[in-house]
C-alpha cells in the first residue's frame, strides 16, 4: 500500500490533531501543499499555519466543502454536528473522515446524508511528533486507504473490525497519554522525594517510559518478560513492584480504561 494521498483534502480545525495532520501531510510530502485546504475559526492561528506550512486557508466550511474531495472535521465534538450541517449546505455526498469521540457513523450520516461516506478515526497526542496510534472504521475501502494514507505519516494505523473498537482506543490510545503522563509525573515525585532534583526526576522518568515503550515495541517482548528481566530475586525493583501491587495500580489502570471507554460508549454529541 502506498502512503500517497489522492486528491484534494480539507481540514476543518487546525486545533492540536487538526495541526498534527496537516503537518504530517506536508512534511511527509504524501500530499502537495497546493492540494491541501483547511478552515480555523482562529485568525490568528491561521495566518499561522498557512504562512509556515505553504497551505491555503479558506474563508468557510462551506467553500471547504465545495473544493475538496476529503474532508477531515476535526473540531470539538460539541461543535461537529453544526460543522458538518455546513458541510450538507453544499453537497449531499461527501467523503468525511471524522476525528471526534464518541459520535457513530450512523449518527454523521443523519446529518450529512446517506449518499456520504464517513470513516472514524481516532488518533492521540503524539501524532504531533510523528509518534502516535490512529485507529480508523468505515466501509468504504477506498476512503479507509485515504484516511491509512493521511494518518501513516504519524502514526500507527490500525484498522478496527468493528465501530465499539474504536470507542475502546478512544480510551486506550486518545486517553492513554494523559494515563501515562499522570505515571511519568508520579514516578518523578517519587525521584524528588527520594532527593532528585525536579528537573532531573522529570527528565529520568520521561526517558524511561520512552525507553520502555520502544524497547517493547521493537523486541515484541510480553511486558511481563520485560518485568521479569529487571526483577531480581530480592532485588530493589520486586520490592517495588510489591508495592504497586499492594497499592492497585494494576486494577486502577484498568479501571482507567474500562470508565474511559464506557463514556466513550455514550452519545458525546
Amino acid at each position: 500500500m502506498t502512503n500517497q494521498v489522492q486528491g484534494t483534502v480539507g481540514i476543518i480545525g487546525c486545533g492540536n490533531l487538526g495541526l498534527a495532520i496537516l503537518r504530517g501531510l506536508v512534511l511527509s510530502k504524501s500530499l502537495a501543499p497546493e492540494k491541501l485546504f483547511f478552515v480555523d475559526h482562529n485568525p490568528e492561528r491561521s495566518k499561522k499555519v498557512a504562512e509556515q506550512f505553504k497551505v491555503t486557508k479558506l474563508e468557510s466550511i462551506s467553500e471547504l466543502s465545495r473544493k475538496v474531495e476529503t474532508i477531515i472535521c476535526a473540531v470539538k465534538p460539541k461543535d461537529f454536528f453544526a460543522a458538518i450541517a455546513e458541510v450538507r449546505q453544499t453537497r449531499d455526498n461527501a467523503k468525511l473522515i471524522s476525528v471526534a469521540a464518541g459520535i457513530r457513523i450512523a449518527d454523521i450520516r443523519d446529518t450529512l446524508g446517506e449518499q456520504s461516506t464517513v470513516v472514524r478515526a481516532i488518533p492521540n497526542i503524539p501524532c504531533l511528533v510523528g509518534a502516535g496510534m490512529t485507529g480508523l472504521f468505515g466501509t468504504d475501502l477506498t476512503l479507509l486507504e485515504t484516511a491509512r494514507s493521511i494518518f501513516a505519516p504519524i502514526s500507527d494505523v490500525y484498522l478496527a473490525s468493528a465501530e465499539k473498537e474504536i470507542d475502546i482506543m478512544t480510551s486506550l490510545s486518545a486517553g492513554g497519554p494523559a494515563f501515562l503522563a499522570l505515571v511519568a509525573e508520579a514516578l518523578a515525585d517519587g525521584g524528588v522525594k527520594m532527593g532528585l532534583p525536579r528537573d532531573i526526576a522529570l527528565q529520568v522518568s520521561v526517558q524511561t517510559m520512552l525507553g520502555t515503550g520502544a524497547f517493547l515495541k521493537e523486541s515484541r517482548e510480553h511486558p511481563a518478560r520485560l518485568k521479569d528481566m529487571v526483577c531480581t530475586p530480592n532485588g530493589t525493583t520486586i520490592q517495588g513492584i510489591h508495592a504497586l501491587e499492594l497499592a492497585g495500580v494494576r486494577a486502577a489502570m484498568i479501571d482507567a480504561v474500562e470508565a474511559s471507554a464506557k463514556r466513550a460508549m455514550e452519545d458525546l454529541g
